[in-house]
C-alpha cells in the first residue's frame, strides 16, 4: 500500500505467488529502494511442490508494476529471508535456513545470507557452518564501508518436545 503524508491510503498493490494458482502463499518482510527508482522486496513463499518456503524476491518499478517475481531457494530446506540490503551492484538477502520441513530431531538451524544482481540472479550463497551450532537468522545487516557486513543474529539449542519430537 501506498499512503499519502497523512497515512490515507492512495495506491493499493498486489501481486502474486510465482507459481500461483498451484501455490499461492506469500509475506513479504523488508523492503529497500534501487537507484534506479525501484523498489525490491524479500520475502517468502512456499516452493512449487508446496513442501518448503523459499526466498521471494519482488521488484516492482515506481507505479507498482511487477519487474521481477521470484522465489530463491531448494526442496530440502525451509529458507526464510527477513532482510534485504544493498550491496551497490546488487542486494544481499539475510534469513534462515533450517531442515525442520523433513526432520523432527537432529535439525539444523543456519544464518544463510544470499547475494543477487539488479535481475535477481544468484550470485552468492553463505551459510554459517553446522559447528557454530544451531543459528538464528540475519534478522538485521549493516554493510560497512569496507565492504564487510554486520549480522545482528543468535544462537540456540535443540529442545525436546514430546508434542513434537516424535
Amino acid at each position: 500500500m501506498k499512503y499519502d503524508n497523512h497515512g490515507i491510503p492512495i495506491e493499493y498493490w498486489k501481486y502474486r505467488h510465482p507459481n500461483f494458482p498451484q501455490e499461492d502463499f506469500i509475506y513479504l518482510s523488508d523492503i529497500k529502494f534501487t537507484t534506479e527508482n525501484s523498489i525490491v522486496i524479500s520475502g517468502n513463499g512456499t516452493n512449487q511442490n508446496g513442501t518448503s518456503l523459499d526466498f521471494l524476491v519482488l521488484k516492482i518499478d515506481s507505479q507498482g508494476n511487477e519487474i521481477l517475481n521470484k522465489l530463491i531457494g531448494t526442496i530440502q530446506w525451509n529458507e526464510y529471508a527477513y532482510k534485504i540490503i544493498n550491496s551497490g551492484s546488487g542486494f544481499i538477502i539475510g534469513g534462515l535456513r533450517n531442515n525442520t520441513n523433513v526432520t523432527t530431531q537432529d535439525y539444523t538451524y543456519r544464518t544463510l545470507l544470499v547475494g543477487i544482481d539488479s535481475s535477481g540472479n544468484v550470485e552468492w550463497t553463505w551459510l554459517s557452518p553446522e559447528s557454530w551450532g544451531l543459528r538464528d537468522a540475519a534478522r538485521d545487516m549493516v554493510l560497512l564501508e569496507d565492504g564487510s557486513l554486520v549480522i545482528a543474529s543468535g544462537i540456540g539449542h535443540e529442545q525436546q518436545r514430546p508434542s513434537v519430537n516424535v
